[in-house]
């Protein structure tokens, strides 16, 4: 009967904190926090030895160098790297002649990249031959609408010499026949 009694009373005393520290949720935070700080520092401490050691052991200090390997992997980008880009986009694939070697230091002035040009150089003459022919085009169109001005402003001088001339005739005609008139008329 008296582990029956102590059990009940360890039940109730349980209860009872768990209770208090659902309540206070702060201090059963800090709590558990101490205590689980000073299981680690119980863990990971060095191990106290029964003899304390009464020699103490000294080390001259002298300035020396220090040597180290360090390893390391990856990529090295120069901090003055330039990215060059072409001008514009190409519709034709070009052979490269000459390239300069990567890494190596260069000046202003310097050829970095050399493509072979026998391609657009066929291209370059095709397109100055169409030019020309387009400019002759040109030349003789102008030629041609120079050519129907000048017709046309004749034409446009004739017109005013024979709308005077008409113009005349109807006033010559006064002293003719009413048939006269009206045909002068009919031919303004």
């Amino acid at each position: 009967m008296d582990m029956r009694l102590l059990t009940s009373h360890i039940k109730k005393l349980l209860n009872r904190l768990f209770n208090f520290l659902y309540h206070h949720k702060k201090l059963s935070l800090s709590l558990m926090a101490v205590l689980f700080l000073l299981f680690f520092y119980e863990l990971f401490s060095p191990p106290k030895s029964t003899q304390a050691s009464a020699e103490t052991h000294f080390q001259k200090v002298r300035k020396d160098t220090l040597f180290t390997d360090l390893v390391l992997s990856g990529e090295l980008h120069s901090s003055e790297a330039i990215s060059l880009d072409s001008p514009m986009e190409w519709q034709y694939s070009l052979q490269i002649l000459y390239l300069i070697p990567e890494g190596r230091r260069v000046s202003t002035g310097d050829t970095l990249l050399k493509f072979d040009t026998a391609k657009l150089q066929v291209v370059l003459l095709d397109k100055k031959r169409e030019l020309q022919k387009k400019m002759a085009s040109l030349r003789e169109l102008k030629l041609s609408q120079k050519l129907k001005m000048e017709q046309l402003r004749d034409q446009l001088k004739l017109a005013e010499y024979n709308l005077e001339a008409a113009k005349l005739r109807v006033q010559n005609s006064r002293f003719e026949s009413d048939v006269t008139q009206k045909q002068a008329a009919i031919n303004l």
